[in-house]
């Protein structure tokens, strides 16, 4: 597609299918680890001392009982359900946790283990904090498949192929995130539609709002708490900066490029007070 050619969105009912399809591949993987009753852990508590001494002393566990599931997947113990527990009880009693007493005599709430900023956190209020992770996942991996089908779409692929697409993504990003890194999901989650912000300016001659939608989309990508994640999704957003430039004619490169960096300017500065204690 030539530069300043109009774009033409996907109708609502092709976005439906898509969300249709990610929904329907989430809880295949999911399935009952989607219900708020069960919490998604990848080993029984017990598997850390002194809880375990403890239970195989009792009679209550078998070893083998224990080491089921993942036991390198001990930052969702020492990390996630910790801080969510904390947070949903701040909230729970009216205060919003930017500073937390609860651990090492005081510390900003960083997004590695609160996550506070993040609006899906107010299903904290609802359910508790082990039960929130299926629930959690299914609508992130919902959003990542609908924002990799538009910019699937924006890049001339079929309704069909980006179809196919939406169950590659949606799969794939599971098998990255896991169970455990939940905060994969929180940093991965923007970046198609960051890619489709840079094609929206290089392509279709986009102005100031999305220049706006690409700073929020990599503010929220650098608030997600996993640096390394947020610079793979910066890298590969420059990436395909260059690609476009490259593929520009000289006289058309400079402004995209300035609109580009701008917005990605505007995302270091919206999460700078949160990542620099990370």
């Amino acid at each position: 597609m030539s530069p300043g050619q109009t774009y033409r969105p996907p109708s609502l009912r092709d976005y439906l299918q898509a969300a249709l399809l990610a929904a329907v591949c989430s809880v295949l993987f999911l399935q009952a680890g989607l219900l708020p009753s069960n919490a998604l852990v990848p080993y029984p508590p017990e598997a850390l001392e002194p809880a375990r001494t403890q239970a195989l002393a009792a009679g209550n566990y078998q070893l083998d009982d224990l080491l089921i599931g993942n036991s390198n997947f001990g930052d969702k113990y020492f990390q996630a359900l910790t801080w969510d527990r904390i947070s949903r009880d701040r909230m729970l009693a009216g205060e919003w946790p930017l500073w937390t007493r609860d651990i090492a005599g005081g510390a900003s709430f960083v997004p590695q283990m609160g996550q506070i900023y993040q609006p899906w956190n107010l299903l904290l209020l609802l359910v508790p904090s082990t039960a929130i992770y299926g629930i959690w996942f299914f609508i992130h991996q919902i959003l990542f498949g609908l924002f990799g089908y538009g910019f699937l779409r924006r890049i001339s692929v079929s309704h069909a192929g980006s179809l196919i697409g939406v169950a590659c993504m949606v799969i794939g990003l599971w098998v990255q995130a896991r169970i455990h890194h939940d905060v994969i999901f929180c940093a991965g989650l923007p970046l198609f539609a960051m890619l489709s912000c840079v094609h929206h300016l290089f392509r279709h001659r986009g102005r100031w709002r999305t220049v706006g939608l690409l700073g929020l989309s990599a503010g929220i990508c650098w608030l997600g708490g996993m640096p390394q994640i947020s610079l793979l999704a910066t890298y590969l957003v420059l990436a395909f900066t260059l690609l476009l430039l490259l593929a520009n004619q000289p006289g058309d490169r400079l402004r995209p490029a300035c609109l580009t960096g701008t917005g990605m300017a505007i995302g270091g500065v919206m999460c700078m007070g949160q990542m620099a204690p990370v």
